[in-house]
Formats: structure tokens, C-alpha cells, sequence
């Protein structure tokens, strides 16, 4: 932990000066000068923006009223996160004017050289100026000499990190500047392309900006990859590394294929009641928006698949005529006879066409039917298949990997999903919105972030990283990391990306380590090589600009004066998830002698003699399988068949409540 005996050389007026600070207004630096009154000129913010990294240079140029040269004092308040890593001053060589470039010192010799040269001596005035800290949210700057009844100018560097939100890098930036003067911010990306918004509107690069009150600034990556991150690792003691890792998902994880040929399969058989025969309808309509110039063929499918329109037709007339598809119910849930007309249709379309087959079922099928049945049916074309279990409700799409059905979708780059949708116009955006994911995928999920030198939830990174949001973990680690890696799944497809140590990256966030939570877990000499690999502004260090060769001048301030020299502050500061009734059974009621009764008639009306004996499959709600009828003598095949659609033809009433139950009926 930051300890807080360290020796600081603070004045009793710097002290007072410092304490004086907390009663000024909030949201505005303060300017004074030791002996005279100082007005400031000009104050302008170059801005460039990165992503992930903003970073300010700030120029500031100051007047002496006096007759005589002065020392000018700004308490600067930092923007959230903000830390200096640059000072310069500007000054006179030959007559000339020329930039002073200042040294990065530990914070004690920096205040002691600064007072040193700002005394009296047998010199010309010449050109010091002190950048301390004096908490995490503000600085001291000191310059002297400012000349009497003349000019001057000073320049830092803020460096601030930029938040992944909403596919946006953001900046928030206060008011900047005293309450006399706001500061006049340019602003331009760092990347060509990249585009800038100012509070939500779009903004030309290099357009002014007075910040008299607070913006919002926000970079729109153009061109961004998919994936992509960043790794910062430093040793700052033994069995301790700064670590700081990031992961963006770009703001849109892929696109909608264009001149898509897609299949949608309904459920119509009698397990599947009229309400969610509509929200499949609903959904289907919902999920189609999504593609612009798609072609589109339905099919409903119980015992048999029907084709709706016979052909494929355009996206916009198909979603117009489900409006008025009203589909018959029947027994049977036949996914495979249906599944395998869909890819009949699908082979028709040329060669490199995208396709896509989304399943909309309750999934209760005769026992007999299992995924792995199923799956040599997708290896007959490259359609992306989706198997949706959907139920009129609320809208909601979840992928469901536990599902026996997903290695069927997965085996295609598709996924097997939980969804609930309805009819409701009122739900039209949401479901929309919600239908998307069918379309296209829109998160990584699966996703991790690990590094082999921690253990694997050492990061804690969420199991899933929507599209343009980030990932963000800054700790201090207990080995040092070299690389990251980085694995999802776009549905069903695999995501990796390795990222390996960035110099930039750590040199940065060393910087950047000052602005942010983790200050308080470093002691001084932790602090020290954060701030020297960073060029930081911290508390164990500051800037000195001098002119080469300098030496205390002849207009230097004297004891009384000197007093408000500053030095550098103390403490750590704050920092800145159909159905169809039978109405009520008796309490008696017997599947067995009503399914006897049925098929007996049908059996009379079929014209049979004899002796026959029927197997058949149901859920509480239809005919699911017919897997044998056997006539005894045998008959002819159009009194077999005859009996065959006796028993599909079966409306069960509400007394059959098993999910699924074999029965055998001798007749």
C-alpha cells in the first residue's frame, strides 16, 4: 500500500495553497502569480483520439501585470483517469524562440532544484518550470519568470483513456479551463476514416470545441477486425506485475449475407396449439426483415411437409403472405421428411449461393427420431441451420447448447436456441430486434481470455462479449504475462486471437496506472517504475523545463516570496449484467378402450375382416408414429393403408397426458 510518511517538501503557504484548493470551485483550474496579478491569454487543447487512448496537449500562455518577473502558479483540475506525461516550456535562445523540453525527476529533487533556481542569484532570468502532483485529480504547474508586463507560454500533455461502449471509444471532458477563460479544444482522430462525434453529432476533424461546460467526444472505428485487444505487463516488485488487458468486439460482428436463399420450417402438427403456431409465423416474419434481398420458401410440416409458396419469391412478398397463412394442423411432427425437402429446395439454387434453414418446432417427435438420424440429412448442402424450441410468450431467443439437438445445428455453424415470440403489434420492435441473432451473430460467446502464466479465471472475463462492447481487466498480477489468447464462438463458429505484450500498451497504462484504481495498491518504489516507464507525473515524481545550463537569476524570488513554491502533494486522492378441445374428460376416462373404440369404427369402415393389430406412438396431444399394422389373414395393401390413415387421423382428446406413451390395439 501507498504509505503515507513520505517525506514532501511543502512549504507552510504551499501547504495552506493546497488546502485552499479544496474550497475553490469545482470543474475549473486556478491561476495566480507569486507577486503580481497574472492573466491568462490563451488556452488551447490539441485532442487526438485512438482507440482506446486520448491524449491532450495543452498550451497556456500567461501575462504579468507587474514590473517586475513573476512566478506564475495553475492548480489544473484533470479530466477522470487523466495524467500529465509531457512538459514543456517556451523561452529565448539568440534571440529565437525555443521549446524547453523537461526531465522526468523523482518529485523531491525536482522541488528542491525548482526552488533552487527560482531564488536570487547573479544571473539573467531564464526559463524553469515545475509539474507536480498534488493529487489524483490535480496538478501544480509552476513557471517562472514570467517577464514584467510580458508573455508566457507553457505546454503539457494529458494522456486519458478512452471506454469501448456501444462500438464507440468515449471521452468524457469536463470544464476545462479557470472561470475566466475556457480552454478551446481541436479535436481530430488519430486513425484517417475513424469519425468523430461531439454530445452525439458528428464532427469534422479539426473543429473547435469551447469547453465551458462538459463534452462527451466518442471515436466510431472504421474498418475495425472483428476481435481485437491489447496487453500491458510490467514488473514493479518481486511476485508483482502490473497487468492491464483489453478486448474490443468490433461494432458489428458480421453482416446479413446478400442474395440468401432461406428456408423456414413451422411446426403445424396438433402438439404445437394455435397461439404458438402464431408466434412461429410472428418470428418467422420478425427473423426475415433482416434480410433484404433474400429469397424465401415456408414450409409447415406435420406427418408431411407442405410447401407454402412452391417456389422461392422474394422476402417482401413472403413475409406479406405469412400474413395470411392459416396452416392446418395434423399428427405428426415429421422434422426429418421436412428437413430433407428443405435442402431438395435448396439444391436447386445455383452454386456459392449463402442458404440458410431455420427449424420453428416444439420439438416432440416419435421416439424413434434422434438427432443423430437426423444429421446425415445436413451434409446434403452448406445451409447455416437454426433449431428454434419456440412458444408463444414474451420475445426472447437464448442459444441452448444443452439441447440433443445442437450438434445437428452446430455440425452446420447454426445453433440449437430456446425462443418464445407471440403476435402482438405492440412487441413489433422488440421482436425485431430480438430475431436479429437469427440472421446474424451478434456476441461472442464461449468467450475466455486467459494467459498460461495465471490461473484461468485470474482475468474474469464475461461468458459473453456482446458486439461492440469491451472487455477490461487491471490488476496487479502474481507472474509476469507474455501473451493473451482470446476464443469464442460466433454461433457455433470458432473465434481465436492471440495478443502478445504491446511496448505502447505498457509503456501507457504505466502512465495511466495513476488515473486509475490501482494506485492505492502500490507502494513508492512500485510507484517509481510505473511512473518512469510511463513518463508520469505521480507522486513520487514531477517535470522540470529548464534551459540548459541555467542558474539562479537576478529577478529570483526571495525568501518570503519563495514560500509558495509548491513541490509536490500528498496522498492518493480518489479515484477517479390450435388446439382443438374435447372438452372435460371424466375422471375415468380409459386411452386404452377410447383408442380401441377409434380404431375398431375405422377399421369397420375400411371394409376389414379379420384380425389386425396397430402400434402407434403419442404425445398428450397427437399421433407422433404409426410404426406397425399387421393384418392377419394378410390383406391387400389398399385395406392396410386404409387402416394406416385411420390411425394418423386420430384427434386425441385431453385424456391422453403422458409426453410420450406406445400403445398396441388389437382389432
Amino acid at each position: 500500500m501507498f504509505r503515507r510518511d513520505t517525506r514532501r517538501v511543502v512549504s507552510a503557504l504551499g501547504a495552506a495553497i493546497a488546502v485552499s484548493t479544496l474550497a475553490a470551485s469545482a470543474g475549473a483550474d486556478r491561476l495566480s502569480g507569486t507577486r503580481f496579478e497574472c492573466r491568462e491569454l490563451a488556452h488551447t487543447v490539441d485532442m487526438r483520439v485512438d482507440r482506446g487512448l486520448a491524449v491532450l496537449v495543452v498550451r497556456r500562455t500567461v501575462m504579468n501585470t507587474g514590473d517586475r518577473s513573476d512566478q506564475s502558479t495553475f492548480w489544473i483540475d484533470v479530466p477522470n483517469g487523466g495524467v500529465a506525461t509531457r512538459l514543456r516550456s517556451l523561452g529565448m535562445r539568440g534571440g529565437e524562440h525555443v521549446w524547453f523540453e523537461g526531465e522526468l525527476m523523482e518529485a523531491e529533487a525536482a522541488a528542491h532544484k525548482y526552488k533552487e533556481l527560482t531564488g536570487i542569484g547573479g544571473y539573467y532570468p531564464k526559463d524553469p518550470a515545475l509539474l507536480s502532483w498534488r493529487r489524483q485529480s490535480e496538478l501544480a504547474l509552476q513557471v517562472f519568470p514570467v517577464p514584467a508586463g510580458g508573455l508566457k507560454t507553457v505546454e503539457y500533455t494529458i494522456k486519458l483513456p478512452a471506454s469501448y461502449r456501444e462500438g464507440r471509444y468515449q471521452v468524457e471532458l469536463p470544464k476545462i479551463g479557470t472561470d475566466v477563460l475556457a480552454a478551446d479544444l481541436t479535436i481530430e482522430p488519430a486513425r484517417q476514416g475513424d469519425e468523430l462525434l461531439v454530445n452525439g453529432r458528428p464532427e469534422i476533424p479539426g473543429a473547435k470545441v469551447k469547453l465551458d461546460q462538459s463534452v462527451k467526444i466518442e471515436l466510431v472505428p472504421r474498418g475495425m477486425p472483428r476481435v481485437v485487444g491489447g496487453l500491458a505487463s510490467l514488473k514493479i516488485s518481486r511476485g508483482r506485475v502490473f497487468l492491464h488487458a483489453h478486448v474490443e468486439a468490433a461494432p458489428k460482428l458480421s453482416a446479413v449475407p446478400k442474395g440468401a436463399h432461406v428456408v423456414v420450417l413451422i411446426d403445424t402438427s396438433r402438439s404445437v396449439d394455435e397461439q404458438d403456431v402464431n408466434a412461429s409465423i410472428a418470428a418467422s416474419k420478425a427473423y426475415l426483415s433482416h434480410f433484404k434481398d433474400a429469397k424465401v420458401e415456408v414450409i409447415t410440416f406435420d406427418r408431411k411437409p407442405h410447401r407454402t409458396f412452391g417456389s422461392f419469391m422474394p422476402v417482401a412478398q413472403a413475409r406479406a403472405r405469412l400474413d395470411s397463412l392459416h396452416p392446418t394442423q395434423g399428427n405428426g411432427s415429421h422434422l426429418d421428411a421436412a428437413l430433407a425437402d428443405a435442402y431438395a429446395a435448396l439444391g436447386q439454387v445455383a452454386a456459392g449461393t449463402p442458404t440458410r434453414i431455420v427449424i420453428m418446432s416444439d420439438l416432440r417427435m416419435r421416439s424413434r427420431l434422434t438427432p443423430a438420424m437426423v444429421k446425415p440429412i445436413t451434409a446434403r448442402g452448406n445451409a447455416v441451420l437454426h433449431i428454434a424450441t419456440l412458444q408463444n410468450g414474451g420475445e426472447k431467443l437464448i442459444r441452448d447448447d444443452d439441447s440433443a439437438w445442437a450438434p445437428v445445428a452446430r455440425g452446420t455453424g447454426g445453433l440449437a436456441w430456446s425462443a418464445e415470440s407471440s403476435d402482438d403489434v405492440a412487441n413489433t420492435a422488440a421482436r425485431l430486434r430480438v430475431y436479429e441473432e437469427l440472421a446474424r451473430p451478434l456476441r461472442l460467446d464461449r468467450f475466455k481470455v486467459e494467459a498460461r502464466e495465471l490461473a484461468e479465471s485470474a482475468l474474469a472475463p464475461p461468458e459473453t462479449l456482446l458486439e461492440g462492447e469491451g472487455f477490461e481487466s487491471l490488476q496487479i498480477a502474481p507472474a509476469e504475462v507474455t501473451a493473451l489468447e482470446v476464443t469464442g464462438e460466433l454461433w457455433s463458429r470458432s473465434i481465436r486471437l492471440p495478443i502478445a505484450v504491446d511496448p505502447a500498451e505498457t509503456r501507457n497504462w504505466s502512465a495511466l496506472a495513476f488515473g486509475s484504481q490501482i494506485l492505492s495498491e502500490l507502494d513508492e518504489k512500485e510507484m517509481m517504475v510505473l511512473a518512469k516507464r510511463g513518463a508520469a507525473v505521480s507522486p513520487v515524481t514531477s517535470y522540470l523545463a529548464i534551459e540548459p545550463g541555467v542558474r539562479p537569476s537576478t529577478e529570483g524570488l526571495d525568501d518570503g516570496e519563495r514560500t509558495g513554491t509548491i513541490g509536490h502533494g500528498s496522498g492518493t486522492g480518489s479515484g477517479q449484467g390450435f388446439g382443438s378441445g374435447h372438452g372435460r374428460l371424466g375422471a375415468h376416462f380409459d386411452p386404452q378402450k377410447w383408442l380401441v373404440s377409434e380404431i375398431v369404427e375405422g377399421w369397420k369402415k375400411c371394409g376389414g375382416t379379420g384380425h389386425a393389430t396397430v402400434t402407434l406412438e403419442t404425445t398428450s396431444q397427437e399421433v407422433v408414429d404409426v410404426p406397425s399394422v399387421v393384418l392377419a389373414p394378410a390383406a391387400d395393401a389398399k385395406l392396410h393403408s386404409c387402416l394406416t390413415e385411420v390411425v394418423w387421423a386420430l384427434d386425441l382428446p385431453s385424456g391422453f397426458r403422458a409426453p410420450i406413451q406406445e400403445w398396441t390395439v388389437d382389432v
